[in-house]
């Protein structure tokens, strides 16, 4: 932001009115030049710098305000999520986001069930903070992943790849975990909803991996704002800081899934 001093130290904005700002800034206070009265550069750089402050301490009180639920749901410092990628998130990466304060997902894919029963094993060795376990509905082995992650007792399961069935979900439900289901369309929210999900994953066609028909912007538009009662992360191209930081702002997204982070 531009910001200018009037000719009796007050800040204006580009079109000259007075600026917005809700700052206690002290501009003429230890900045009288003698007879030029007030430094502009250096109470300009001082209002700057408190704005600059202020704005900081607005945006993590945002940030805190903002991640609260997430954080309750997946019981993790950050709600950000790392993007379950076969034969990528193995124990070895998802127990290292985890114990850096974010929450990893164990990818199942089509692994045979006893490679995915050690793989969570070894995984809760490596850490003691929570995890899930991202099933693929599509998966020849698909059956007997969904029966081992009941019988582990993971904390949270992660239907991906197609469109899991209501009984399905109810039954990673029954033993204690919850749920989290893929939504690429409007409709398929609130009918993954209807069917159990305790929390939506939003994946617009910017992602990386099973991307739906609908940009990321217009599923949040669509859906964010019309569910209240469960958690809704958001995935599809969250390449870095700076665009986590824009959807927080325009919409108040609160929770994030990333694969790749530059």
């Amino acid at each position: 932001a531009h910001v200018y001093l009037g000719p009796a130290g007050e800040v204006l904005d580009t079109l000259g009115k007075t600026f917005p700002v809700f700052l206690d800034v002290q501009v003429r206070a230890g900045l009288d030049d003698g007879e030029h009265g007030v430094d502009p550069l250096r109470a300009r750089s001082q209002v700057l710098a408190q704005m600059r402050a202020l704005f900081l301490a607005v945006l993590h009180q945002m940030r805190d305000r903002f991640f609260e639920r997430g954080r309750k749901f997946l019981g993790s410092r950050y709600p950000v999520m790392c993007g379950a990628m076969t034969w990528i998130s193995d124990p070895g990466l998802v127990s290292s986001v985890c114990n850096a304060g974010g929450f990893g997902l164990l990818a199942g894919g089509n692994a045979p069930p006893d490679i995915l029963r050690s793989q969570i094993e070894l995984t809760r060795e490596l850490t003691a903070c929570p995890f899930g376990v991202n099933v693929i509905t599509l998966a020849p082995n698909y059956p007997e992943h969904l029966k081992l992650v009941c019988d582990l007792g993971c904390e949270f399961v992660v239907f991906a790849g197609g469109i899991p069935k209501k009984n399905e979900i109810r039954q990673a439900k029954s033993c204690g975990a919850r749920s989290i289901c893929f939504a690429s369309t409007g409709p398929l929210a609130m009918s993954l909803i209807d069917r159990g999900a305790d929390a939506l994953m939003l994946e617009g066609s910017e992602a990386g991996g099973h991307i739906g028909p609908v940009a990321l912007s217009v599923l949040i538009q669509q859906i964010l704002f019309r569910v209240e009662h469960v958690p809704v992360f958001i995935a599809g191209g969250k390449l870095d800081e700076n665009k986590i930081t824009r959807e927080e702002a325009q919409f108040e997204v609160e929770r994030f899934w990333v694969g790749a982070l530059r």
